[in-house]
């Protein structure tokens, strides 16, 4: 069966992410998007001895309605921002047991040169991805000429339209999803609509454990292996 997911590009985003990528054979990045700040496109949570704290690519200023992959990054604060990030992550955990292998995978997406957030995200993705040994096709919207008539589509209608377009027989989507989907809609589609409930487990780390961190908490104490099994720790539901 042909499953497609589709969400926006996140920055080594949550655990939960990789269990909608596990659960789809197509992973569309939703990159033509409007762009909305403080959300999770380029940020995400990592952990002190006890707290939370978010890191953020800095991004260069534009126009509102800019869409995710129109966004660029701002370049002369974005040394600054990796000096900070790599001095964090030394401070934080240099005691994890996979410390080094991580931080190789952080230097191999932030030490790119790519410009625009979206593809810079996408990269995050694909590291992980290969760390862990997941192959699942991932294909930015913006990408596909043929979608292109599906910009003019708003919610629900555009999902379908891009699952559809795809060759798509059940479209995956995160819990929240529940609120805003019909069932019967996606049926008219032919469209099966499930929804992938993450078990979000635990791991042994050194500090206070704290749910839905970025991915690269996880890495950071976890073997990939392990990991792997993870991203396959979850059920799928009807709505």
């Amino acid at each position: 069966m042909q499953t497609i997911a589709i969400m926006q590009p996140y920055v080594f985003p949550y655990l939960g992410y990789f269990n909608l990528i596990h659960a789809s054979s197509t992973f569309v990045l939703l990159d033509d998007a409007q762009y909305i700040r403080n959300g999770w496109v380029n940020r995400n949570r990592m952990q002190t001895k006890e707290n939370p704290v978010f890191f953020t690519v800095p991004l260069a200023k534009s126009h509102q309605k800019s869409t995710i992959c129109e966004k660029l990054i701002a370049e002369e604060e974005y040394n600054h921002f990796k000096k900070k990030l790599f001095a964090f992550l030394k401070n934080n955990y240099a005691k994890a047991p996979y410390y080094a292998k991580v931080t190789e995978i952080i230097r191999q997406v932030f030490d790119s040169r790519e410009k625009k957030i979206s593809r810079l995200a996408e990269l995050s993705l694909n590291v992980v991805l290969e760390y862990i040994g997941l192959q699942r096709k991932i294909i930015p919207a913006s990408s596909l000429p043929d979608l292109k008539r599906g910009t003019l589509l708003r919610g629900e209608d555009r999902i379908i339209h891009i699952a559809k377009s795809l060759g798509g027989e059940c479209y995956v989507n995160a819990p929240g999803g529940k609120s805003y989907y019909s069932k019967a809609n996606f049926s008219r589609n032919n469209l099966k609509l499930m929804f992938v409930i993450p078990a979000m487990p635990t791991y042994e780390k050194s500090n206070t454990f704290i749910n839905g961190l970025s991915i690269l908490d996880i890495l950071m104490y976890v073997p990939p292996h392990q990991v792997l099994k993870m991203a396959r720790d979850y059920t799928l539901e009807t709505n």
